[in-house]
């Protein structure tokens, strides 16, 4: 062999590279060089030539024992009936009890979620047993994508073999905590907002395909990341923050400030950004981002109104998910949030000190510690749709936490064992003192979380008790009295319903359902004076509603008083002359007057506006006329 040979044998390898580290962590080379008592840091070179992997040699006996673990903490929530907008999204329903169209789906945007309740319909009716089936299996699931990003998060370069011996176990941790939190019985027990589920698996099935594609971009990775984002867009617009999201992973771990290594995965982020359009043009032509619920047009919530809120309501968000108590499953409804009576008071200036704190730290310890930069930025990624700008009619909402806690775990459960770690070297604890403590301090708060998991799960299997609970956290909540008052009602349990129909009423004049229920209800108890009086009070807070005067002329009927109840019709059909209700009180109200023939041109104009209405065929028919 010549000399060049020689030498090109004797040259050391280098382990390749994610993209710079400047992050102040010396090669292995030169640790061993360096400071031989510390050889164990050349483990790095071969642990990185060996191929980058996902998941684990034993990923599906972990998946399993994830599954194994949900399915046991949520099986008492099996039996938990529809709650608050379930009803209206599922038993009400008549889009998923019926062929869908792809036409309509395409146009919807939360067409995985519309999918999913059609299945659910097609193998049970409306048995709630197998809707909550499903979301437990999706809950699993993302558990096990949590601690698939963990596993291999933890194991790129940036890290070289600072959590290579305990990666498996700290990733497993790290999806128990998020599995087993109590705040995500929310997203979880409450069926509808499987949609939350369904967005953040497929977030964090993005962030996945971009730690495959760490490397180069390859055809099987861009596939991935492209069903992930189809599948995200269409489960729930806050998907759209999928570009920023995979944007700090990238930093945080990959380019590590390099523009060539980030440039170079150019096409992810386009498919990424095609995604955040896609979901944003959906949701605008659906108008899900105006209306009742949203939208900067929002009566009584301004943009700058709701943003000086959102400090505090995000501090505490971090609050129950480091410290889960007094969790509340309805408080934030147009603003009474459970934020108002702690140490935070109603002050914006306090928590904002707070969360800039948060923010740059996280930013100035980016290169030695990234996961807590991750944990930080990207759970502010993750509620900046949510807690920014854009009003809601929900200021505060637990479930909006679901993926953020995955975040923190991901970060919190490394950082606490190199903590461990570091406390043993300084008192001189043995090792097997140092692992007994990790594990128990893991299983404490593992077997602390699945309790309060199970607690949470009993309330909610009581939708009154559930709704107490919150009313007692938010006593000006409008939403808590009116449905604690529907649960009072289906019970029959009338005269404990009434006060909270008149609190709802009290708290926010300008909304109609609470003077129908109630008005409603005193007519079921033959009360019709008072169900006029509720009625009349509902068409002064509301009189642009056409259902306010529909229900005031079906008072007047009961009251056999038909020239009112024909005035109060015919306001209604000018509010709205599409109402085939309008046009049966109308009719109602002549024939109560006597103008028989006039009362059939009623029935039949609202026949020839509204063919196949089977009440006014009804009546017609009664009249002996078609």
């Amino acid at each position: 062999m010549g000399r060049k040979s020689r030498d090109k044998k004797a040259r050391p390898t280098t382990p390749p590279q994610d993209g710079p580290h400047d992050d102040g962590v010396h090669s292995a080379q030169e640790s061993a060089a360096q400071a031989p008592h510390r050889a164990v840091s050349a483990r790095p070179a071969k642990h990185h030539h060996q191929p980058f992997q996902l998941l684990p040699p034993h990923a599906a006996l972990w998946g399993l024992a994830l599954l194994a673990v949900t399915v046991f903490s949520y099986l008492g929530a099996l039996q938990t009936p529809f709650l608050l907008d379930d009803p209206v999204h599922i038993t009400k329903n008549t889009v998923i009890q019926r062929p869908l169209l792809l036409s309509a789906l395409l146009a919807d945007p939360r067409a995985v979620v519309t999918l999913s309740l059609r299945w659910n319909y097609l193998m049970g009716g409306l048995d709630v047993a197998g809707y909550h089936a499903l979301n437990i299996a999706a809950h699993a699931l993302t558990g096990f994508l949590v601690f698939a990003l963990s596993w291999a998060t933890l194991g790129l370069m940036v890290f070289r073999d600072r959590y290579l011996r305990h990666r498996e176990s700290l990733a497993a941790v790290a999806a128990l905590i998020f599995l087993l939190h109590p705040i995500q019985t929310e997203s979880v027990t409450y069926i509808i907002q499987r949609a939350e589920v369904f967005a953040a698996a497929a977030l964090l099935a993005s962030l996945l395909a971009l730690l495959a594609m760490r490397d180069r971009v390859t055809p099987r990775g861009l596939a991935a990341l492209v069903s992930a984002c189809v599948v995200g867009a269409y489960s729930k617009p806050s998907f759209a923050v999928v570009p920023a999201l995979l944007l700090l992973f990238d930093v945080c771990f990959l380019s590590r400030g390099s523009w060539k290594s980030f440039a170079s995965r150019w096409p992810v982020y386009l498919v990424a950004t095609l995604a955040t359009l896609l979901s944003f043009s959906v949701s605008q032509s659906s108008g899900s981002l105006s209306g009742n619920t949203a939208g900067f047009e929002m009566e009584g919530i301004t943009a700058l109104g709701y943003l000086s809120t959102q400090f505090g309501v995000i501090v505490h968000y971090l609050r129950v998910t480091l410290w889960p108590s007094n969790l509340c499953f309805d408080c934030g409804y147009r603003g009474p949030w459970p934020v108002l009576p702690t140490f935070l008071g109603d002050s914006v200036l306090l928590p904002l000190g707070i969360l800039t704190s948060l923010v740059a730290a996280s930013v100035a310890c980016w290169k030695r510690q990234p996961l807590a930069t991750l944990a930080v930025l990207g759970s502010a990624v993750v509620l900046l749709p949510t807690s920014s700008a854009l009003p809601l009619a929900d200021f505060y909402v637990e479930h909006r936490m679901y993926l953020p806690i995955a975040l923190l775990a991901l970060a919190l459960v490394p950082l606490t064992h190199e903590a461990c770690t570091w406390l043993a070297k300084r008192t001189g604890a043995p090792q097997n003192v140092l692992r007994f403590g990790q594990l128990a301090l893991a299983g404490g708060v593992v077997v602390a979380l699945a309790g309060a998991t199970h607690a949470r799960n009993v309330l909610f299997s009581d939708p009154i008790a559930l709704m107490e609970d919150s009313l007692a956290r938010a006593p000006q909540n409008e939403r808590v009295h009116y449905n604690l008052a529907n649960a009072y009602k289906r019970l029959g349990r009338t005269d404990d319903a009434i006060p909270h129909y008149q609190a709802a009423i009290e708290l926010l004049p300008n909304i109609i359902r609470s003077y129908q229920n109630l008005g409603a209800l005193y007519m079921q108890q033959g009360k019709p004076e008072l169900a006029l009086d509720v009625y009349l009070a509902g068409v002064a807070a509301k009189p642009e509603v056409a259902m306010a005067h529909r229900n005031v002329a079906n008072a007047y009927l009961r009251l056999s008083r038909g020239e009112e109840a024909l005035a109060a019709a015919d306001r209604s059909l000018r509010l709205d002359p599409s109402s085939p209700n309008g046009y049966r009180l109308r009719g109602d109200a002549l024939l109560k007057m006597g103008q028989r023939s006039e009362a059939i041109a009623a029935w039949r104009d609202g026949l020839a506006r509204v063919p196949g209405d089977t009440e006014l065929q009804e009546r017609l028919s009664a009249m002996g006329s078609r």
